[in-house]
């Protein structure tokens, strides 16, 4: 069997390389060359495990037209690591040998027959294997069950090939897309057949472990490079709200004075600090996340068209800094070509960034023009510049850009969210799409979204304010760590606890009383439903109530001067007066 190689997906994400490799030899022992035999049925079971070991499960019927003593099946399994080796047969005696060999493992099957044999011979294998299947946290990527045939081999007249997912799996996606998913997303199923010579490059299969955890940290270091102290205003922006996403704050040091969201529902930490000449602090907050595969099954059907888009959406459609609308609408109309529907427009224009645009690391962000003159940039100049064609065609669009998991922490990233009637904000990454429909409204729950912007261009995270001083602020420092359930819970109750204390400053509230008795619950019965209901409820009261902090208002030196100037003329005047009555 042989796999095929699979790009790396966005920014910082290795190539997965997945090569399964079987050859196959028949050596009759005994008479003259027989009619050419072949395998009638050959049905593959893949089961990846937890720790992304596999499990293989084969059974093949070979049709033998020839008069045979005994056979000799040869194949080799590029892995060291191969445990657990079983095989059987009908008819015959079987003996079964794997030893060391280059590229892997060399599994040789010995069948000797009673009296020549003719006919359907049955045999089958089951073992793990290991370094097949690709991936970080939730994610599960593998290509199985891929093979080729030389000019002597024999022919599979039908060849099917299951993968099954991990505990808690769900199908993400998979290729080819002829393959069939099962109904609940936990298998995939392709059947084909395979030539003398030919090949079949195997299923590539995506699964997520979902709900996924994450805890995120953020470290902020400020410093006052000044030679006056300085009042300070930092906020910090922490979270968006998105589908099948939730995130909160559990802890910070120091305690943020205010959390708010401003109007497109991204949640901001206000802090006021003072600090001296010369004087440095940490800033250190601390996220949890939840995670879901999000796929609501849209298709061209169901996506509207441009005809069906509400009013009220132009300030989702014109042309800002870093999206220059207005030149590259011509563009994007020869692209549309007079399509109407939303899902085809932007499969399309995905379709063309893939076969226009390279992927290329920039060291600024560079905007949609400029992507499409140098026909190469990063996650943020492709995000640009599909979000700027989608304006162009008046489709409302924004960036949404955080954070996904990497081999060394949590890497920046950056997609699109496109407006659909009746469907509301809707994912679409150009960077990880690779021109297909992977992620046309679609998600992993690799994509923590940290912000998203339309009706502004910025994709800044920290706005500060302050008197005196100079403060200065380093690169923020981001650490992400994988949580089970169970870590997952105690990090929800702790935020519970936290935003529930930041409600209460603001006054009592109904839907805070509600929030204390799901928190008690959550605590009593270990309820992950009930700490998550009880964060929504004092976020909403939050998202009302909230403001970011503000300095005092500062009286300007000179306005000191002169009211200090007004009140030495009236102590003077004063005792002038007095002196007179005297």
């Amino acid at each position: 069997m042989l796999g095929k190689g699979l790009r790396g997906e966005g920014r910082g994400c290795p190539l997965l390389l997945v090569a399964l490799s079987l050859v196959f030899s028949l050596l009759p022992t005994a008479g003259a060359l027989p009619p050419s035999p072949s395998y009638t049925s050959v049905v593959v079971e893949f089961q990846i495990l937890e720790n992304r070991d596999v499990r293989v499960g084969e059974n093949c019927v070979l049709n033998l037209p020839g008069l045979y003593s005994s056979i000799t099946i040869s194949r080799t399994l590029p892995s060291e690591n191969v445990k657990g080796l079983e095989a059987w047969c009908e008819p015959g005696e079987l003996r079964v040998e794997s030893r060391p060999a280059e590229g892997g493992t060399e599994v040789v099957l010995t069948i000797s027959f009673a009296s020549p044999f003719r006919g359907e011979l049955r045999y089958g294998l089951s073992y793990e294997v290991s370094g097949w299947v690709k991936g970080t946290g939730p994610k599960y990527e593998a290509a199985l069950g891929g093979i080729r045939i030389g000019g002597g081999g024999y022919p599979y007249e039908s060849y099917r090939i299951t993968v099954r997912g991990p505990p808690g799996g769900r199908l993400f996606w998979y290729e080819p897309r002829e393959a069939v998913p099962s109904a609940d997303g936990l298998s995939v199923t392709h059947s084909t057949s395979v030539g003398a010579p030919g090949s079949f490059e195997g299923v590539l299969v995506t699964f997520y472990t979902t709900p996924a955890y994450y805890k995120l940290i953020l470290t902020e270091n400020v410093r006052n490079s000044g030679k006056e102290s300085c009042d300070l205003v930092m906020n910090l922006l922490l979270f968006s709200e998105g589908e099948a996403r939730f995130a909160s704050l559990v802890t910070s040091s120091p305690r943020p004075g205010s959390l708010y969201a401003d109007e497109e529902n991204n949640f901001y930490a206000s802090f006021r600090m003072k600090l001296a000449a010369g004087e440095s602090r940490q800033l250190r907050v601390e996220l949890v996340w939840r995670a879901e595969l999000y796929d609501p099954g849209i298709s061209p059907q169901s996506s509207g068209t441009l005809d069906d888009l509400p009013p009220g959406m132009e300030g989702y459609t014109e042309g800002r800094k870093w999206w220059e609308v207005e030149e590259l609408r011509p563009l994007s109309l020869q692209l549309a070509g007079g399509e109407r529907n939303l899902y085809l427009l932007c499969g399309s224009l995905l379709r063309w960034m893939d076969e226009t645009i390279t992927y290329a690391p920039t060291q600024e962000r560079q905007g949609a023009l400029e992507t499409y003159r140098r026909r190469a940039g990063d996650c943020d100049c492709l995000s640009d510049l599909l979000l700027t064609l989608l304006r162009a065609l008046n489709i409302p669009s924004r960036l949404s850009f955080g954070w996904t998991p990497a081999e060394n922490g949590a890497g920046n990233h950056a997609w699109v969210e496109v407006y659909l009637p009746g469907r509301g904000w809707q994912p679409v990454d150009p960077t990880w799409s690779k021109g297909s429909g992977k992620y046309l409204f679609r998600m992993d729950p690799l994509h923590l979204p940290r912000g998203s912007r339309g009706l502004t261009s910025s994709d800044s995270y920290l706005t500060r304010s302050h008197y005196g001083g100079y403060p200065q602020v380093d690169p923020e420092e981001v650490s992400l760590l994988f949580l089970s359930e169970e870590e997952a819970l105690r990090e929800f109750l702790l935020s519970a606890r936290t935003m529930l204390e930041l409600a209460e400053e603001g006054g009592e509230d109904p839907r805070l009383e509600l929030a204390r008795e799901s928190l008690l619950r959550a605590e009593r019965e270990g309820k992950m439903e009930e700490a998550l209901r009880s964060l929504s409820l004092s976020l909403a009261v939050l998202k009302e109530r909230g403001k970011p902090l503000e300095l005092p208002r500062r009286i300007p030196l000179w306005t000191l001067a002169l009211l200090a100037g007004s009140a030495a003329a009236l102590v003077l005047a004063l005792g002038l007066s007095l002196r007179r009555r005297a």
